[in-house]
């Protein structure tokens, strides 16, 4: 209610040119109307509510004709980004997961799987990957990916990335200065009964400003305009633990998005 009384308030009081015109529309209506000795008290009430609403609702046509014009194509539905691989992309740390992280990590990766595994050295290595791979894919060399990223994987994204500008090709490169927040989101172990298969399964989320050490030396991090350039990754890498089995961590799924993709 008092939202509506605002809009209202500010409707008849935007400007001094429309103060002074609301006046003498009620100033010249009162004149030629409702001080006529024939009108009755009650026509003259009934009169001054229905110009009044008139005349309101005047001004709130107008009001909207201009605020359409003034957004221009702000209300249009903004364009739906080219994704790389059909998943849904994450962008932030889950409390719960972490806790889950740690435990799989601490009780089920390194006891059983990996002694020497940690996830401290794994986002290291996440970190270097992501600088390798987007480096290539940028350039859609496809054929230096085969083995840090799978099969299956670089024919999905061969796929979407013919779909791509070459801006939107150019702008996949991650330099490694301009990934500020990096951590691992999700760990997922799976067991195979019937074949004895063992894999670790980890979901690592990038959060990128280009050119993010200059723009933190002139204190510009922080202000509005660096977030329509953020970019978020969400890389997931896979390694196989069946005994007898060498085997490294690979790439099974990625994304690269914009920080206004997960507003929209």
């Amino acid at each position: 209610m008092n939202k509506l009384f605002v809009n209202v308030f500010s409707v008849f009081y935007k400007s001094r040119k429309q103060q002074k015109f609301t006046f003498d529309f009620f100033r010249h209506t009162f004149k030629e109307k409702y001080f006529n000795p024939k009108l009755s008290l009650i026509q003259k009430v009934e009169e001054i509510k229905f110009l009044a609403a008139v005349k309101l609702t005047s001004l709130l046509q107008q009001r909207s004709i201009n605020t359409s014009s003034n957004s221009g194509g702000d209300n249009k539905t903004p364009k739906q980004p080219v994704s790389l691989m059909d998943f849904k992309p994450v962008m932030r740390p889950d409390i719960l997961l972490s806790l889950k992280n740690w435990i799989l990590a601490k009780f089920i990766i390194q006891p059983y799987l990996d002694r020497e595994f940690t996830l401290t050295d794994f986002t290291i290595g996440a970190k270097q990957a992501v600088g390798i791979v987007s480096s290539y894919l940028s350039q859609g060399d496809f054929q230096s990916m085969k083995g840090l990223v799978t099969d299956d994987a670089i024919a999905e994204i061969r796929r979407n990335f013919s779909k791509l500008n070459v801006k939107e090709r150019q702008d996949l490169f991650i330099k490694l200065a301009d990934i500020f927040i990096v951590f691992p989101y999700q760990i997922g172990i799976i067991f195979d009964d019937d074949s004895q298969k063992r894999f670790a399964e980890i979901t690592v989320v990038y959060h990128i400003i280009k050119d993010f050490e200059e723009m933190r030396a002139h204190g510009r991090v922080n202000s509005e305009t660096v977030k329509e350039d953020i970019k978020i990754c969400n890389y997931r890498f896979i390694r196989e633990y069946t005994k007898g089995v060498q085997s490294d961590w690979t790439i099974n799924r990625l994304g690269h998005f914009k920080l206004c993709h997960f507003e929209n």
